[in-house]
């Protein structure tokens, strides 16, 4: 699903048949897992909810070769970003650093900074992976947290000023509008997504807007109580700053 470019999902298959046609030519797959992944969309990884099919072997092909990891990660809390790899992508950095026919002997994978592997983040990162990947936790996200947080927004699909409510999982994008009807859309530079933005906060919820989408991202441990809340007062925010 895109996520800054306007929590876009992508069609149903769409995922499949790229990961399919890079595979007939060769190319490697790599997943962006920083918004989606670490169960943001119901599953420890968005690649998890690829459609295979019938067989181990035609789901064992749907897996990317990259994975790319962060916010998550460290349940928001310090920053940490990881790249997982398959192991053929691992194997081809992996030998001895002695010369050989045909090699030099740098086939050290030759990359690092300052901040690499940071002791705190990675504690942070072990805690939250530990109750994020759990069977229960997950179970709860998909079967009680996730449809509690799209009945929590249905009622914004009725407002006059909302033109799309979409996403998935416990990501939703809040699309403005000046005329429904008409499909007219609010001039970016008078920023009616930072009034709501700026309303909601008036009243005890942080969110963030880009242009005339406003984001509802809220945390996986987010309790059904906190939801209405902050169905209730998206609303009553978009109410405010439209009218």
């Amino acid at each position: 699903m895109l996520g800054p470019g306007g929590i876009i999902p992508q069609p149903e298959g769409y995922l499949e048949r790229a990961v399919r046609a890079a595979r007939k030519h060769g190319v490697l797959v790599i997943f962006d897992e920083v918004a989606v992944g670490m169960g943001r969309l119901g599953t420890l990884f968005a690649f998890e909810q690829l459609h295979a099919g019938r067989g181990a072997r035609r789901k064992a092909r749907l897996k990317p070769d990259m994975v790319c990891l962060a916010k998550g990660l460290t349940a928001g809390l310090l920053p940490l970003s990881a790249v997982l790899v398959a192991d053929h992508v691992y194997q081809a950095f992996l030998g001895s650093c002695a010369p050989r026919q045909g090699c030099r002997g740098t086939r050290t994978f030759f990359h690092g900074h300052t901040f690499t592997g940071s002791a705190l983040g990675c504690a942070a990162a072990l805690a939250a992976v530990e109750q994020i990947a759990s069977r229960s936790f997950l179970r709860r996200l998909r079967t009680a947290t996730i449809p509690a947080f799209w009945r929590a927004l249905e009622p914004l699909r009725a407002h006059p000023h909302v033109g799309s409510l979409r996403g998935r999982g416990l990501m939703a994008g809040i699309e403005l509008v000046k005329d429904e009807q008409r499909g007219e859309e609010y001039p970016w530079a008078e920023r009616y997504g930072h009034r709501v933005v700026l309303a909601a906060r008036a009243r005890g919820v942080n969110t963030r807007a880009i242009g005339n989408l406003v984001l509802a991202v809220p945390p996986l441990t987010i309790t059904r109580r906190e939801l209405a809340l902050l169905g209730r007062v998206l609303y009553a925010s978009i109410e405010e700053a439209t009218k």
